[in-house]
């Protein structure tokens, strides 16, 4: 029983961490890159009863936006693999109101940046299930940094958004051979709201999720050493937030929109 707990639990191990990587590589080295059109749909401020509406009360807009991402998988038994994500949300606009004859102008900004750092192991033997190409979960930490502000002639005012944001994170993959495409989908998600109740912890609350949806087409091109693979994707992408920080942060919506992006995997 012992000889057999003993081979049951190694062959769990090394299969924890045999991710699906290039065919005759030790590691995967993948980047990428991609420009959302991010529609806002987002309430900023100090607290449930003093924020902004980006949208409605700042006239922000959909706006084309950049994100990146490097990802480093390998073969190491236990040792998890890594991801690094970088998005960028930006957004300005100018508006006019005429008072008494006189034509004013304002500008509103909106910038968030996300900074994500993943360590992820792969499902053992997900492989063997026909047409699925991995199926990935690890934990995840997101660092919000940005600010939100308008100005009109002299004056001005603005807010900032600071907050750390842990998550657990869930990623599957499958390919359809016959077209030569892949699906994927991609989620990182954290709810205090079920643990804590409303109030959150210690009064902090933080409801996050982020979904992903992807289509992607890559080639295989002969490089010598290195196994290179590179494609294009087509998307879908939602992050929703409801993060209250007691008389520091509120954040109560939604960013979403369509993905168009790049990718490079080098096996190594």
């Amino acid at each position: 029983m012992k000889k057999f707990l003993s081979v049951v639990t190694t062959a769990a191990m090394l299969a924890t961490s045999a991710h699906a990587i290039s065919e005759g590589a030790i590691a995967d080295v993948s980047l990428g890159l991609s420009t959302p059109i991010m529609v806002p749909s987002m309430k900023v401020g100090t607290s449930s009863t003093s924020y902004v509406d980006i949208a409605t009360d700042l006239g922000l807009g959909a706006s084309i936006q950049f994100d990146m991402w490097g990802e480093f998988t390998h073969l190491i038994p236990i040792i998890p693999n890594v991801r690094i994500e970088m998005a960028t949300l930006s957004y300005t606009t100018t508006q006019t109101i005429t008072v008494l004859g006189q034509a004013l102008s304002g500008t509103s900004t909106f910038s968030m940046d996300n900074k994500d750092a993943i360590l992820f192991w792969g499902v053992p033997f997900v492989t063997l299930i026909p047409f699925v190409d991995k199926v990935d979960f690890g934990l995840g930490l997101k660092m919000i940094d940005g600010r939100v502000g308008a100005q009109a002639y002299t004056e001005s005012t603005s807010t900032a958004i600071t907050a750390p944001i842990p998550y657990a994170w869930l990623r599957g993959a499958v390919s359809i051979p016959v077209v030569g495409v892949g699906l994927a989908i991609d989620s990182k998600f954290i709810g205090t709201d079920a643990v804590f109740g409303t109030d959150g912890f210690m009064g902090n609350k933080i409801n996050f999720s982020e979904m992903v949806y992807k289509a992607t087409w890559g080639i295989a091109l002969p490089i010598p050493v290195l196994t290179l693979e590179a494609g294009a994707e087509i998307g879908y992408k939602q992050t929703t937030l409801d993060v209250t920080i007691p008389n520091s942060l509120y954040l109560n919506g939604s960013f979403s929109g369509v993905i168009f992006g790049v990718y490079g995997v080098f096996g190594i």
